[in-house]
């Protein structure tokens, strides 16, 4: 991202908004002429070629995992279970 920004904006301008003192919104805008959040998402654009990302589980997984955890709990207290001490 930030070689990215580097590289298109130029070493000069990239510093103005790097060393300001300014909040970094400001400063972004300040040095580059645009605001952060557009030429965050114009680069995600070229950059991600359109690909969904989602923050989802899928129910599959979920099972799967419970499942999984299930059998594991299960396991270990049948082993428990026939421990016998001396």
């Amino acid at each position: 991202y930030l070689a990215d920004l580097v590289r298109e904006v130029g070493r000069e301008r990239f510093t103005q908004f790097w060393r300001s003192a300014l909040p970094p919104d400001s400063a972004f805008a300040a040095a580059t002429g645009m605001p952060i959040e557009r030429w965050t998402a114009r680069w995600q654009r070229e950059r991600l070629h359109g690909m969904m990302f989602r923050n989802r589980v899928p129910l599959a997984s979920v099972l799967l995992s419970l499942l999984i955890a299930g059998a594991v709990i299960a396991g270990g207290a049948a082993a428990v279970s026939r421990r016998r001490v001396g």
